[in-house]
């Protein structure tokens, strides 16, 4: 950990980067006091509000398209691999310009994820079920003598 990533909340990064952000940090403040938190269903839910802004100029959340929202997901996450290679580790936890960028990225691959869920018809509660099964399988895989 830098300095700066220890001891600066995320807020505080936009309050004191003198980077133009899109939207003024009294909108992004007011945005976050009506969050409570950005789980896996509001998550969805924006997407959702994503989709049917650009119905018709996007290509349908249908299952059919998933093949290509999942490439759009590997270009994005590409371009936050570029940003990692090319910017470097101390770039991103020390300079708000690129940690912003960084993230924009990552969260254009979570869009895409979300996508596919869409696309599959994956609820909410469905994801997280798996997921816990999953995180709780992970959590024991390497405890056992023969795994370690």
């Amino acid at each position: 950990f830098s300095r700066f990533a220890a001891t600066v909340q995320p807020a505080d990064r936009l309050r004191n980067a003198a980077i133009d952000y899109p939207g003024d940090f009294i909108t992004y403040e007011k945005e976050r006091e009506t969050m409570s938190e950005l789980n896996i269903e509001k998550l969805i839910e924006l997407q959702k509000e994503l989709q049917e802004q650009y119905k018709g100029k996007w290509a349908p959340v249908c299952p059919e398209t998933a093949k290509s929202k999942l490439l759009y997901l590997f270009i994005e996450a590409g371009e936050a691999a570029d940003v990692i290679k090319k910017q470097g580790d101390d770039e991103i936890m020390n300079h708000p310009a690129t940690r912003k960028h960084f993230i924009e990225e990552m969260c254009d691959t979570l869009m895409y994820f979300n996508d596919i869920l869409l696309c599959y018809g994956i609820t909410p509660e469905e994801f997280e079920a798996v997921y816990l099964e999953k995180h709780a399988r992970n959590m024991k895989r390497w405890t056992s003598p023969e795994n370690v």
